[in-house]
C-alpha cells in the first residue's frame, strides 16, 4: 500500500423520497466514496439486479457520526489491551453511522501521522443490498481531515439552506471549529484515549491534563495510545519515575552509544514495517552477525560486545508500576541506553528489549521512547525490526526449505531461534516463506 492522494467523498443532493424527519429529508443524496481509485461504496442492488458505485441515503447521520467521533476518529490508535474491537469500531467504522440505511464497512484507523483506511464486503439483507469492495490504503491525516471537513461543512450548509434549525451536528461542528490551540491539544489527547472531549467529567479532564504535563512531549502520543484513561495518573507516574532513574544512572554501554551515531538513518521511502525489516538487516550486516541466534539477553550482550556488569545494570525487569507499557528506553548520564522490560518470559523479554533497542538506535535526541501494544506507525516499525532481528526471514527460508509448515515445525523453529511461536508465524506469513497449516 502506498500513501494515498485521492481519498474522495462526492455527493449529489436528491429528492428525499419517503424519508422522515427534517434533517433526513434535507440531506438525502447520492453518496460515493473513492479510495485510491477504488469505489468503496460499490454495491449490488438485489432488488434492481444492478451494480452501482454509489448509495442513496441521508447524509445527516453520516456527518453527525463524523462530528461526534471527530477526535477519536483521527487520533485513536487501536490497542487490543485497552479497548475491545467492537467498541473501537463504533468510533471508527462508517457502518456505525447507518441508522437503518445502507453504508459500507469502511474503517478509519489512525496510525500516527496517517490513517489506515480498510473496507470489506458487507451484506445488508434487510436493505436488499450487498457491498462488494475489499481493500486498504493509507492517507495522510491532514488529507483525511480536510476531506471529512469538506463533507461535514457541506451538510451543515445544506441544513441551513433548507431552513432546518439547530441540530446536534451544528453544535458539535461549531465546538470543533471554534477550538483554540490549547483546546485542540486537549481534544487530541482525549481523542487518543478514545474519549469525546466535550462529554468527559471534570475529573477525567484533570487527569488527562496532569498526565500530559508530567510527560516529555515526545512520549505523549505513544503513552496515550496505550493506556486506559482510568490508569492515566499511575502509568504516567511510572514513566516519570523510570526517566528519573535513567537520568541518574552512570551506566555506560559504549558500543551501543557509538553504534547509534554510526548507523545510517531509516529509509524514509518505505512503509513503517519495511523500515523495521531493512534496519534489522543492516544492523546484522554491520555487526557481522547475519546468522547469529539471539535467544537471550546474554546473546545480545555478546553480539554487541557489551560489558556484562554494565548490561545487567542497564536492563530493569521488575514491574516498576507499569500496566500498559511493555518496555521503555531512556538515556543515562553517559548517553547510553537504559531499559525497562515488563514481560516475564525470557523470549518475550528479548523481543520487547529489541523493540526498545531499535528506538534508541534510530530515534534522534535524548527523550526516550515507549514500547506498547498499540498499532501506530512507530510500534509497527519497532515490532517488525525485532521480529526480523531475532528471526531473519532469510534464515527461516534456509531452515524450512519446503512449501508447507505445520504446528510442530513452528514449535521447533521457535525453539531454535529462541523466540515465540507467534513471532515465527508472523515472519513466515509476512515474508511469504511457506504456507502455514494447523494440525488437526
Amino acid at each position: 500500500m502506498r500513501t494515498l492522494s485521492d481519498f474522495r467523498i462526492s455527493w449529489e443532493w436528491e429528492s428525499p423520497e419517503a424519508a422522515r424527519g427534517p434533517e433526513l429529508r434535507a440531506t438525502w443524496a447520492r453518496l460515493e466514496i473513492v479510495v485510491d481509485g477504488q469505489p468503496v461504496t460499490q454495491v449490488e442492488d438485489r432488488v434492481a439486479h444492478s451494480v452501482r458505485n454509489a448509495v442513496y441515503a441521508p447524509l445527516y447521520p453520516v456527518a453527525e457520526w463524523i462530528a461526534t467521533n471527530w477526535w477519536p476518529m483521527l487520533y485513536e490508535v487501536f490497542s487490543s489491551t485497552r479497548v475491545d474491537a467492537a467498541v473501537y469500531a463504533r468510533r471508527h467504522s462508517l457502518a456505525s453511522a447507518a441508522e437503518g440505511f445502507a453504508l459500507p464497512n469502511l474503517t478509519f484507523q489512525p496510525e500516527g501521522e496517517s490513517l489506515l483506511l480498510m473496507w470489506a464486503p458487507l451484506s445488508l439483507d434487510d436493505r436488499g443490498v450487498r457491498f462488494l469492495a475489499r481493500g486498504a490504503g493509507r492517507v495522510e491525516r491532514q488529507r483525511a481531515e480536510a476531506e471529512l471537513s469538506r463533507f461535514v461543512e457541506a451538510v451543515v450548509r445544506r441544513l441551513e439552506e433548507q431552513n432546518v434549525g439547530q441540530t446536534l451536528l451544528s453544535e458539535e461542528w461549531e465546538a470543533i471549529h471554534s477550538a483554540d490551540s490549547d483546546e485542540r491539544a486537549f481534544a487530541q489527547a482525549a481523542g487518543r484515549l478514545g474519549r469525546d472531549p466535550y462529554a468527559i467529567t471534570d475529573q477525567e479532564g484533570e487527569a488527562i491534563t496532569r498526565a500530559v504535563k508530567a510527560l516529555p512531549a515526545g512520549l505523549v502520543d505513544d503513552f496515550l495510545a496505550a493506556v486506559d484513561h482510568l490508569d492515566l495518573l499511575s502509568e504516567s507516574q511510572a514513566v516519570v519515575a523510570f526517566l528519573e532513574e535513567a537520568s541518574g544512572s552512570q551506566v555506560s554501554l559504549d558500543p551501543l552509544r557509538d553504534l547509534r551515531h554510526k548507523l545510517p538513518p531509516l529509509p524514509s521511502d518505505l512503509p513503517p514495517w519495511k523500515q523495521g525489516y531493512e534496519f534489522a538487516r543492516r544492523l546484522r550486516a554491520e555487526l557481522g552477525a547475519k546468522e547469529a541466534r539471539i535467544r537471550s539477553r546474554e546473546d545480545l550482550a555478546r553480539l554487541f560486545h557489551l560489558d556484562r556488569g554494565q548490561w545487567d545494570q542497564a536492563v530493569l525487569s521488575r514491574s516498576n508500576g507499569f500496566k500498559f507499557v511493555e518496555a521503555a528506553v531512556a538515556q543515562t548520564q553517559t548517553g547510553s541506553p537504559y531499559f525497562f522490560v515488563r514481560r516475564p518470559r525470557p523470549e518475550a523479554q528479548v523481543f520487547a528489549l529489541c523493540r526498545a533497542l531499535f528506538e534508541y538506535l534510530t530515534a534522534p535526541g535524548a527523550g526516550g521512547a515507549l514500547v506498547t501494544p498499540a498499532l501506530s506507525d512507530r510500534q509497527k516499525r519497532n515490532r517488525a525490526f525485532s521480529a526480523e532481528f531475532i528471526a531473519p526471514a532469510e534464515l527461516l527460508r534456509q531452515a524450512i526449505r519446503r512449501l508447507v509448515v505445520s504446528d510442530d515445525d513452528v514449535q521447533d523453529l521457535a525453539a531454535d531461534f529462541g523466540t515465540s511461536e507467534f513471532v515465527i508465524r508472523h515472519q513466515i506469513a509476512n515474508h511469504e516463506i511457506a504456507e502455514l497449516v494447523v494440525d488437526r
